[in-house]
């Protein structure tokens, strides 16, 4: 996607305002904002994480303000969440939700036809 050399800059305008600065005119930078891969998280605790020489836990122990809390994710594997009853909007109608990670498509399909998705 190529968004390091995409980027020119990103600042917080407000606390409710983030501003890109990009390099040349994107089509595809809103969708690709969408994707799980590119939120924005927190200075603070990327911060902290620095400070500590931990800074893949971003990634690993991840924070956020969502219907959702992280509760585990093995590489390669799964990504765990359960409902965050102290979400300030409507309460998840889910009480967990599982990310199975898997590349192979005949083992996505059978677990798709094992009702398993």
């Amino acid at each position: 996607m190529g968004l390091p050399k995409l980027l020119a800059s990103v600042e917080k305008v407000d606390p409710l305002t983030v501003r890109f600065t990009l390099t040349e005119a994107s089509a595809p930078f809103l969708s690709d904002l969408a994707m799980e891969f590119t939120s924005i998280q927190s200075a603070e605790y990327g911060n902290v994480l620095m400070q500590a020489g931990k800074p893949e836990q971003i990634d690993q122990s991840p924070i956020g303000t969502g219907p959702f809390s992280f509760v585990a994710y093995q590489r390669d594997a799964t990504i765990r969440y359960r409902r965050f009853d102290e979400f300030w909007g409507p309460k998840a109608k889910l009480d967990a939700l599982v990310f199975s990670i898997n590349e192979d498509p005949a083992v996505r399909l059978a677990k798709l036809r094992g009702n398993e998705c």
